[in-house]
């Protein structure tokens, strides 16, 4: 029987012979956990410095752990909470990536935003929204708290249903 119970909160990946750690966030930490863990084996891990580690010291050299269960719309500060913990001590994997997501980061903020916005103008939940788009409840949720990266497709179905065309609009005028 499958396990169908989804863990919100923080986790870290520790390599247990440099000390070095990975902070990552996820609406679902023991399947995001098992994510990294398979792209560590077959070599294709986003986070360079982390795949050359795996490969020196070896699977056995690294541990992956819950650091804390959290709400799903506190999982971006929790997480910098935690990366900026640990980075004075520049045993961090994280680093690599911090400055190059800074801006998408934002942008994301700002997606998460403006989808709440357009749905709640027009006094809808997020149920009566999923059945229009044919998205589950936790997916426009995971939208809405930018856990999920926004599609254009998607944005303009989600303008397109709940009428803030026009939000969408001066959104995009932005960039």
């Amino acid at each position: 029987m499958q396990n169908n119970i989804s863990v919100v909160g923080i986790y870290s990946i520790r390599n247990d012979e440099n000390n070095k750690v990975y902070i990552g966030a996820s609406v679902d930490v023991l399947r995001r956990i098992s994510s990294h863990k398979e792209r560590l084996i077959k070599g294709v891990h986003e986070n360079e410095v982390m795949q050359k580690d795996y490969y020196q010291y070896g699977k056995d050299a690294f541990s992956f752990d819950v650091v804390e269960v959290c709400k799903a719309e506190d999982l971006k500060k929790r997480e910098d909470y935690f990366i900026n913990k640990l980075e004075s001590t520049g045993d961090l994997y994280n680093q690599a990536n911090k400055s190059s997501i800074k801006k998408e980061t934002e942008q994301m903020i700002e997606h998460g935003n403006l989808l709440k916005q357009m749905r709640t103008k027009e006094g809808m939940t997020q149920t009566s929204l999923s059945k229009l788009l044919g998205l589950s409840v936790s997916n426009v949720s995971r939208l809405e708290s930018n856990i999920y990266e926004l599609k254009f497709r998607t944005a303009l179905e989600w303008a397109k249903v709940t009428n803030s065309k026009e939000i969408l609009v001066d959104f995009i005028r932005k960039f």
